[in-house]
């Protein structure tokens, strides 16, 4: 088979192990699956220094602020990749925070959360790297993080669970008091 552009050595390995898998590399449908995978997987799972320089920009857009209720922002869509099998997971963010000063665009919180997503992490990990990653740029220990995870590799392998969800929670600062918590709980649970 002859290719018109050189493979990359990822598409490379890939194509080696689709063939030790007996899979048929001369499938049209299959012929350019490595190069495909491999332009997924760079766009959907970054470096952390490609991750931490587009957080970075973040810092441009918080602004000083008087406000001191919270801030809810829910139902954000994060696609991620699972470590373990480097299968699809898809997030629904819920986002809070009560502002110590600063308040940060609307768009950034959802930008964050996306941005996070891109790192390959558990739910778990990115639940809790999420709220620590406002509360550095919000300058506050008062953040809270909600996600709902539905995982491709509890869907389309092993357990085969179309319908579970995973709920990870962490909070910060004043959304360990119970009222607080359970405020933004409410808020996020009633959509």
């Amino acid at each position: 088979m002859e290719f018109l552009r050189e493979q990359s050595p990822v598409e490379y390995h890939l194509r080696e192990a689709m063939k030790a898998l007996s899979w048929n590399m001369e499938d049209q449908n299959l012929i350019d699956t490595p190069y495909r995978v491999e332009k997924f997987w760079k766009e959907a799972v970054w470096s952390w220094d490609r991750i931490q320089e587009e957080l970075d920009k973040f810092k441009k857009a918080v602004f000083n602020s008087k406000l001191d209720q919270m801030i809810i922002e829910k139902n954000i869509r994060v696609l991620s990749v699972c470590p373990h099998h480097l299968l699809p997971v898809e997030y629904s963010v819920d986002v809070a925070y009560i502002p110590s000063g600063k308040v940060i665009g609307l768009s950034k919180l959802a930008r964050t959360a996306v941005v996070l997503g891109k790192g390959l992490m558990l739910q778990e990990d990115y639940t809790d790297v999420l709220k620590k990653t406002l509360q550095q740029l919000l300058d506050t220990e008062d953040v809270a993080v909600r996600v709902l995870g539905r995982h491709y590799c509890m869907i389309a392998r092993g357990v085969k669970q179309k319908d579970a969800c995973v709920e990870t929670i962490s909070l910060g600062g004043k959304f360990l008091e119970e009222s607080v918590k359970v405020e933004f709980l409410q808020g996020v649970r009633n959509v």
